[in-house]
């Protein structure tokens, strides 16, 4: 919850409103996705292939790298700032969020696509492959956290 924590702090801007229910949530100007935002995740969707990540090895790394950054994942958060997001929608919540939350995954989302590509994976076993990827995404995420207000 370190990003919803902070969120929580922040003054009341022009782009956010911040109190619907007695619930944070982000107005529609606030939660359009970034430029470039869809680009970086299918540019690390193809590092992760590359490297030999299964589907199942993909979802879990970006699920890591998403904890890792914001607290919790895209999902989550969306789903606590009362966006409307459904369970069907998931891989696309990270548009419901806010636009901090966007810029620190797209961060980290370009951070861990450079990381993965210069770090040796071994692809003998599909479980050591995908565990190998996931801790690089991991560690990705903790990097980026420390550059991050929250």
């Amino acid at each position: 919850m370190a990003f919803l924590n902070w969120w929580k702090t922040q003054p009341e801007s022009e782009d956010y409103s911040l109190e619907v229910k007695g619930k944070l949530f982000p107005t529609a100007t606030s939660s359009q996705p970034l430029a470039g935002a869809d680009t970086a995740r299918k540019d690390l969707g193809r590092a992760m292939h590359d490297k030999g990540a299964d589907m199942r090895g993909a979802m879990d790394a970006n699920h890591a790298l998403e904890t890792e950054i914001l607290g919790n994942s895209a999902y989550e958060l969306a789903r606590e700032l009362n966006s409307d997001v459904t369970e069907r929608g998931a891989a696309m919540s990270h548009r419901a969020l806010p636009k901090p939350a966007q810029e620190g995954l797209l961060a980290g989302r370009i951070r861990a696509k450079y990381d993965l590509q210069g770090t040796e994976i071994a692809q003998d076993d599909q479980t050591e492959t995908n565990q190998q990827i996931e801790a690089s995404m991991r560690q990705s995420g903790r990097e980026t956290r420390k550059w991050l207000p929250w």
